[in-house]
């Protein structure tokens, strides 16, 4: 067993990609369970709001323009998680996530819905997998870990390894007053995680941290989660997957009376099939297109191309593997001989058309949206699942809601608006992720 100490104790070890090939340091995870649990200590001892406001006060070293961590990281998704994790919105959602109240993490508070008093207690050590292709997401489930108070040991991808390690070591920067005049300091919060990585295949080192954890989060494919939901575990712990799944985004005849309104929604949509190069689970692969309108579906695929070509000048596109690159050429030449292909001069974006094509496109990601008609927006529902996670609209609000039904019904968790696919609201897949952290007790 080889376990890589990247950041632990309120410390870094790593803040390159020669970390691994560099450094024989390894850690024992007995002792880093022992590290965050005396980290946590500290987060007891201080309010949820306390945690926030020096959560919000990172953001300042994450947004610095000429800093390390923006050089590095902005391409992958960091300006995401800059909005995310602003104060108001962290409130916002812990309020959402515990019973109306966030302060039920601290103490004992009354619930008027249930006439009872009730507190949150952390369940103890969140472990966390992270996934490779989108490496950022992974501090959505970790900061959530912290506002409920639990310590928290992350495991991430041998692909950009550093980068979390990066984001942690901001905390030791931070040191904020509340309001009664208490001095908060972010390297004591930071103690209660820990990043760490071994490779894949270590089974001892997975078994050791799965039977370490009170809650197991897994990010990534299917063959990632299984491995870790078959791993041994002790009696209690809970799980949270977040596994693979597909979105679309459905555009209905209210948006095609005419190329203004139509030309919005592309724009919207170019967006959302751009953000994360299309890697995350709310990520767009498919546009069904209500036919039979004065813009056509053919017509919104050339629409929408046009958009993806702005869009790639505001948000560059990180370079691919060749291999990648051969399968987008593949779609392409497709395309060409039996539809309609829009594509860039490089492999930067695609929008691909057939009018033969039914359901669900295989994601192909690096910003290819396959286009594809539809006489009604309502058939779309047949190709949903537990599988398809989000289905971006453009519909009445009546219309909106009828298709809703129907889709959630077969297993869609969201039905945003085009434009807003790529935000993580709450809940999430289905759930509060902050109500998995805790264990509910009361008076």
């Amino acid at each position: 067993m080889k376990v890589y100490n990247l950041f632990s104790n309120g410390k870094l070890y790593c803040n390159d990609e020669e970390y691994l090939s560099n450094s024989p340091q390894t850690i024992s995870l007995k002792e880093i369970s022992e590290r965050v649990k005396v980290g946590q200590g500290y987060l007891r001892k201080i309010s949820i709001d306390d945690i926030i406001t020096c959560v919000d006060s990172v953001l300042e070293d994450w947004s610095a323009r000429d800093g390390e961590i923006q050089k590095q990281l902005a391409p992958h998704g960091l300006n995401f998680l800059i909005y995310w994790f602003r104060a108001s919105h962290l409130r916002q959602i812990s309020d959402n996530s515990l019973l109306g109240n966030r302060k039920v993490v601290d103490d004992f508070c009354f619930i008027p819905s249930n006439n009872y008093e009730a507190m949150a207690n952390p369940r103890g050590i969140i472990a966390h997998w992270l996934s490779g292709n989108v490496p950022m997401l992974g501090m959505l489930s970790l900061i959530q870990g912290i506002l409920t108070k639990n310590a928290n040991i992350l495991k991430v991808s041998k692909e950009h390894y550093h980068f979390i390690p990066l984001l942690l070591n901001s905390f030791n920067k931070v040191v904020v007053k509340n309001k009664s005049g208490n001095e908060i300091l972010g390297s004591e919060i930071i103690k209660s995680v820990a990043a760490i990585y071994f490779e894949r295949d270590d089974m001892e080192a997975q078994n050791q941290l799965s039977q370490i954890a009170d809650v197991r989060v897994a990010w990534g494919n299917m063959e990632a989660v299984e491995t870790i939901m078959n791993l041994p575990k002790h009696y209690g712990t809970i799980d949270v997957i977040f596994g693979p799944r597909t979105s679309f985004m459905v555009v209905g005849k209210e948006f095609l009376q005419n190329e203004k309104d139509a030309e919005q929604i592309a724009k919207k949509a170019a967006l959302d099939g751009s953000l994360f190069e299309q890697r995350g689970c709310n990520s767009p692969h498919t546009v069904f297109v209500e036919d039979g309108n004065p813009v056509t579906p053919l017509q919104f695929a050339e629409l929408l191309s046009i958009e993806m070509e702005k869009l790639e000048k505001k948000i560059p596109k990180q370079p691919i593997a060749s291999a990648d690159s051969l399968k987008i050429l593949k779609y392409r030449a497709e395309y060409d001989i039996k539809g309609e292909a829009f594509y860039s001069k490089g492999t930067e974006w695609s929008v691909l058309y057939s009018e033969d094509d039914k359901g669900l496109a295989v994601p192909c990601y690096n910003r290819t949206l396959f286009v594809r008609p539809v006489k009604d927006i309502l058939e779309v529902a047949e190709y949903c699942n537990h599988h398809t996670q989000s289905a971006g609209a453009a519909l009445s609000p009546e219309r909106k809601k009828i298709f809703a039904k129907a889709v959630t019904s077969k297993g869609v968790d969201r039905v945003p608006e085009i434009g807003n696919m790529t935000l993580y609201e709450i809940p999430w897949d289905g759930m509060f992720l902050m109500h998995q952290f805790v264990r509910w007790c009361r008076l």
